[in-house]
């Protein structure tokens, strides 16, 4: 500020006044900017997107048939399996898989193409839920109605028929218990496969900007630093990258890929 002063002064402004109202300006200027400060640069946030390395070991983790898949009965391994697989190819949000009913997927045969047609229908289960977390759609728009493949229709239906568990419930994921699988029990079941990941699968995770994966199971010092798991989320977000590259892939410019993903399947990046 003194300097200035004397600049003012060398510039010819000797006037008392004059020299003090500038100065008055100037401490005030100078006081506004004091309590500017830049703004925090964010981290870049994580890519949601799995690296192709945790897919493939996902794939062999759920595996009924395969040795590192860690579950213990084969009808846990083949009910879990096939929520995984729904997760991964259809994209669907953690409690909307819970939501569905053993007869979700449904059939229709077009006269005209003379071909059947099959899809899933994602909406709320009517009947009793003894659930103290209910699993709910997250807007009017998540009901919907979404084509499958004949190899996810034989998957499905082996399940249903072969290995889901008798209950009075009607929906189609049933603990152990009998009951409907809970929301907290997905979660343990994704903790369960994420630390049966490889050294290499979890540096990928974190080379993507991911938290330290955890090393050991829940309620250990690695969830109390912070390590995160895989979720259901982060398969829906795989998903997405994966039908928005097919789109792309197949002709669609971007915005017209990201519109489909929105109106067709419900998905977002």
């Amino acid at each position: 500020m003194r300097f200035v002063t004397d600049v003012l002064r060398h510039l010819g402004v000797d006037e008392a006044d004059e020299v003090q109202r500038l100065e008055a300006r100037l401490t005030r200027i100078e006081a506004l900017y004091s309590q500017i400060a830049p703004k925090k640069k964010k981290a870049a946030a994580p890519i949601r997107a799995l690296p192709a390395i945790v897919v493939e070991e996902l794939y062999e983790i759920f595996d009924p048939l395969s040795q590192r898949n860690p579950f213990k009965t084969v009808q846990i391994r083949s009910r879990n399996y096939l929520l995984f697989i729904l997760y991964l190819h259809l994209g669907l949000r953690r409690g909307e898989a819970l939501l569905l009913s053993a007869s979700a997927i449904r059939s229709d045969y077009d006269l005209i193409t003379g071909r059947e047609y099959r899809w899933i229908n994602v909406t709320t289960l009517e009947g009793e839920d003894p659930r103290y977390l209910q699993p709910a759609l997250k807007t009017e728009q998540s009901q919907r109605q979404l084509p499958v493949t004949p190899e996810l229709v034989a998957l499905f239906d082996n399940y249903v028929g072969n290995y889901r568990i008798h209950s009075k419930y009607g929906h189609l994921f049933i603990s152990q218990k009998k009951t409907p699988l809970a929301l907290q029990t997905v979660n343990d079941i994704f903790n369960v496969a994420t630390t049966s990941l490889s050294p290499a699968a979890k540096a990928a995770l974190e080379v993507r900007g991911w938290a330290k994966i955890p090393a050991r199971g829940k309620g250990s010092q690695d969830e109390r630093e912070g390590k995160r798991w895989i979720s259901p989320h982060d398969l829906r977000h795989t998903a997405a990258v994966l039908r928005l590259k097919r789109f792309v892939d197949s002709g669609d410019e971007m915005e017209k890929a990201i519109g489909k993903l929105d109106t067709r399947n419900n998905l977002s990046l």
